[in-house]
């Protein structure tokens, strides 16, 4: 199973411009989806992993849009072809929207048994998962898990295992301590110099945010807009921003343009996110 990890880890999963299909990190949401329902009918039956990486990723484009039953049975599918981390990640985040905490607690525990006693790409976004569904829940142990994600990014960060400094900034901005906030600021900054892909920028406009620098964080968010990206939680950040600003009716515009990608985004969610 271990080798099985790495192999799908090696040969499948992209950075995020190639993970949705090129056309979608270019805001080409229709015509990635178009290639991928193309896909579809053109897989072949000996390739258990490529039938599952596009049902994947055509799946995590759905969730983007707030289509998460449609989303959820693809992972659902992929998972039933062929067993791998990534859709068993995509597929825990989406059942912690739609409130299935039992379910997602479950395939982030499993998660975290496929990588059992070697480095994993997975562990610490399982005990992150874990630590939303726990906060979600008003449970106690949400700061322990939270702690545990935590350890596991600096240990990577520190043997260069697999870098992570954008999710050590995220993690730490979702935690929510004050006291965090300017490391946090440091990580997406250091990880900002060297690759400026929407993800990225959207969480430097996040820690730029929370750090009350808003000229700045409006140039971050127009920086990661330029990739024509539709998502909401870019839209919801920028509306802060331009908010903290005074620019009410352009705050406006981006919260429509939010609602509009992801109607579904909830308010307890978007409490999580940092987005109220």
């Amino acid at each position: 199973m271990k080798f099985t990890i790495w192999l799908y880890h090696k040969h499948q999963i992209l950075d995020s411009k190639q993970c949705i299909g090129g056309e979608g990190a270019r805001g080409q949401d229709e015509r990635a989806i178009a290639n991928f329902q193309k896909a579809l009918t053109l897989e072949q039956a000996d390739d258990a992993y490529g039938s599952a990486w596009t049902r994947t990723m055509l799946g995590r484009l759905y969730a983007r849009r707030g289509q998460l039953e449609l989303a959820q049975g693809l992972f659902e599918e992929a998972l039933y072809i062929s067993k791998n981390p990534l859709s068993t990640l995509y597929l825990a985040d989406l059942e912690t929207r739609l409130g299935q905490y039992g379910a997602a607690q479950w395939h982030y525990n499993d998660l975290i048994a496929m990588g059992e006693g070697s480095a994993s790409l997975y562990d610490h976004a399982a005990l992150r998962g874990l630590a939303r569904v726990a906060r979600l829940e008003n449970r106690p142990d949400a700061e322990g898990l939270y702690d545990r994600s935590e350890v596991v990014l600096r240990r990577e960060i520190a043997t260069r295992a697999f870098g992570h400094r954008r999710e050590l900034a995220s993690l730490l901005l979702e935690r929510g301590r004050v006291q965090d906030v300017p490391e946090a600021l440091e990580q997406a900054r250091l990880k900002a110099a060297t690759r400026q892909d929407w993800e990225t920028l959207e969480v430097l406009v996040w820690a730029l945010y929370r750090s009350g620098q808003y000229a700045q964080a409006q140039k971050a968010a127009q920086q990661a807009m330029r990739w024509g990206i539709r998502d909401a939680e870019l839209y919801y950040r920028a509306a802060q921003v331009e908010k903290a600003l005074g620019n009410d009716s352009q705050a406006q515009s981006h919260l429509q343009a939010a609602q509009g990608t992801d109607p579904r985004l909830d308010s307890k969610m978007r409490g999580l996110l940092g987005l109220e």
